[in-house]
């Protein structure tokens, strides 16, 4: 996700600042336009979290991310995934998403309409929604018939 110097930037920007200096970017990759207005307390708490994040961890993390990059893989991969980006996401975009969910059989594409890099938060039902019908349709194809 990203490039590796991105990651790498974070990790040290966070080991002389702490994740604190995070929160601003966070706010504006994390959600669509106009959320963090439109529900506050979610955004809010989201972004507590990060601050409130041990610095070293974040750090870490920020490193493994950097080397990380399992996309040559994907074709071997054969459990299907929801991939489920935001119509703004800046982070993982839908059509980054897309490339991933064609690499990998059974998986489908859901866009989450209004929403940024965290669907969950911005739109809980209709994440709901997509999953309960992908693992639904999963099962059906798994049935075997008579039983």
């Amino acid at each position: 996700i990203g490039e590796p110097s991105s990651w790498i930037e974070r990790a040290e920007l966070v080991r002389r600042a702490g994740t604190r200096a995070m929160v601003a970017g966070s706010s504006q990759r994390w959600f669509a336009p106009g959320f963090a207005e439109r529900d506050g307390d979610t955004a809010g708490r989201l972004l507590q979290t990060l601050s409130d994040t041990d610095d070293e961890s974040y750090s870490l993390a920020c490193e493994a991310l950097a080397e990380f990059d399992r996309r040559p893989d994907l074709d071997r991969v054969t459990v299907p995934f929801l991939l489920g980006p935001g119509e703004h996401d800046g982070v993982v975009p839908p059509a980054r998403a897309g490339q991933d969910a064609d690499a990998i059989t059974g998986s489908r594409l859901q866009v989450f309409a209004g929403c940024g890099h965290l669907p969950p938060a911005e739109s809980p039902s209709a994440v709901a929604q997509a999953l309960t019908e992908f693992f639904l349709g999963h099962l059906a194809d798994r049935a075997v018939p008579g039983n």
